[in-house]
């Protein structure tokens, strides 16, 4: 009695497990549906060209604005290196034009 009893457990766990992915999946199919017929509804509407036209304007001046800040930092190096503030430099120039002389 005590195995049959056991037994009858374990189906039903089983059982419940198997139920419960099955209605997760119908539950899945039916938001995937909804969501394709959203999409499907707001493709034929202007709003949705008016979306894609501002997604691509956005992308657009992102990269604007990324290549403005990597000039400006090339242009920030560039100041660094010619300022002639660095004394290794005028030491090793100082004794480059002493051994010419």
């Amino acid at each position: 009695m005590l195995y049959a009893a056991l037994a009858f457990a374990l189906c039903v766990l089983i059982s419940a497990f198997f139920i419960g992915r099955f209605f997760t999946a119908k539950a899945r199919l039916v938001e995937k549906t909804i969501e394709e017929t959203i999409e499907r509804k707001l493709s034929k509407s202007p709003i949705h060209a008016e979306l894609l036209r501002l997604r691509e304007e956005n992308g657009v001046m992102r990269n604007l604005l990324i290549d403005m800040v990597e000039n400006e930092a090339s242009l920030a190096d560039a100041s660094k290196i010619g300022d002639g503030t660095d004394p290794r430099r005028e030491r090793s120039l100082s004794t480059a034009s002493r051994g010419l002389w």
